[in-house]
């Protein structure tokens, strides 16, 4: 399974890419353009770097509530992640700015369980 999750706004603008859950790459916009946070797409970023003929069972992205995230996205990209998804009948899935920080401490730790807190300026309350 291939997941690929990225990042758009205006800064940390990246993509990682999964495969069975273990992470294969991740690039950040930033370093490649060599501009510290830079605004983008991530999405496009992806396709850019990874090209639009791969497979991808599901697409994440994890800041639903950053306004300049849909500023910054490319309607190009939209069309090559919905092309990718209704080949493999997968999903783009919206992920809470905080759940993602808390996913990230959880799968990049060793533990089976955990409780996790997490607090920063970005978000909201719900997510």
């Amino acid at each position: 399974m291939r997941i690929v999750g990225y990042q758009s706004g205006r800064h940390d603008v990246s993509y990682c890419v999964l495969e069975n859950g273990v992470p294969v790459i991740h690039e950040e916009l930033e370093r490649l353009l060599r501009v510290k946070e830079v605004g983008g797409d991530g999405l496009g970023v992806y396709f850019q770097r990874m090209g639009d003929e791969q497979s991808v069972d599901h697409f994440t992205f994890g800041n639903p509530n950053n306004q300049l995230q849909i500023q910054n996205e490319d309607p190009k990209s939209q069309a090559l992640m919905n092309n990718a998804l209704s080949k493999s009948s997968g999903k783009h899935w919206i992920i809470g700015h905080h759940k993602s920080h808390a996913a990230n401490a959880f799968f990049s730790s060793n533990y089976d369980d955990a409780l996790i807190f997490t607090k920063d300026g970005g978000g909201v309350e719900d997510d």
